[in-house]
């Protein structure tokens, strides 16, 4: 569980969760269900008697109008060979626009973390709160846009400490980035993609890792590390099965700096 903990955080350790919610001016068309949606999908990382052994699963659950209104996190448990929920996350809606994310600890059922958002007047998010009620701690996040096309995030911590992530959009999708932290470059980044559908986009929102933002999927990746951090796992290449509707039904990822290792994503749809 470490280990995957360290490849989730390898690119960056401060990503929030941005949620866009598309709003359909017909009612018909508000009625009207998704040919498909993302139900679920599991992580799996390569053991060392050459199978893939599950990590954890994330489940995704919606309403009539098909708005994704509850998503639950699940850890493997070796003891019990079953996957076991840790957490789950509520998603409030006005006019069909998220407003807030409410996590919560599944076996207490505490509120342990809070995001608020703001809109632009178009409907682009302008600003992100998050709040950490267990550590006490909140984080600003400030979305910057050139031409309607979002160019930079800049994030605010609890400790005064500010960081900017500033992205270059190429057809919806990142293809260079850069991290700097009080006037200091941290990493530089350039990517390319598949032409294949990405199945957050399904979901609505942007995820952790800012993989809901791109309209296809990351096949490669360079990543220069400069300063700031060095990541234990630096993720290198993508390599995807898909289906006939044109979405991943799975990906292997390999690192540059740890060759053995491979992690696995599995697909869900329904």
């Amino acid at each position: 569980m470490k280990v995957v903990s360290q490849v989730k955080n390898s690119r960056f350790n401060f990503f929030i969760v941005v949620f866009f919610i598309f709003s359909c001016s017909d009612s018909n068309e508000v009625s009207k269900k998704k040919e498909i949606r993302l139900d679920s999908y599991v992580e799996l990382i390569l053991g060392s008697g050459l199978e893939f052994n599950p990590t954890m699963e994330i489940k995704y659950h919606y309403n009539v109008f098909d708005e994704l209104t509850e998503f639950s996190v699940f850890n493997f448990n070796p003891q019990t060979k079953l996957m076991e929920e840790q957490s789950f996350f509520e998603l409030i809606y006005n006019n069909r626009k998220v407003q807030s994310i409410v996590g919560y600890l599944y076996n207490t059922k505490e509120k342990y973390i809070e995001y608020k958002y703001e809109y632009y007047q178009n409907g682009s998010v302008a600003k992100i709160i998050e709040r950490n009620i267990l550590n006490e701690t909140q984080t600003q996040a400030n979305f910057e846009y050139s031409n309607s096309i979002l160019s930079k995030i800049t994030y605010n911590y609890t400790n005064a400490q500010v960081l900017e992530y500033e992205i270059d959009l190429k057809n919806g999708n990142i293809i260079k980035d850069k991290v700097i932290r009080e006037n200091m470059l941290c990493s530089k980044g350039q990517y390319s993609y598949d032409q294949h559908n990405n199945p957050f986009k399904l979901l609505g929102f942007l995820d952790y890792q800012l993989n809901n933002l791109t309209n296809n999927n990351k096949t490669n990746e360079d990543v220069n590390f400069l300063s700031c951090s060095f990541p234990s796992f630096i993720p290198e290449s993508h390599t995807y099965t898909y289906n006939t509707q044109n979405y991943p039904v799975s990906v292997i990822t390999k690192f540059k700096n740890n060759p053995e290792l491979k992690l696995k994503r599995e697909y869900h749809y329904k």
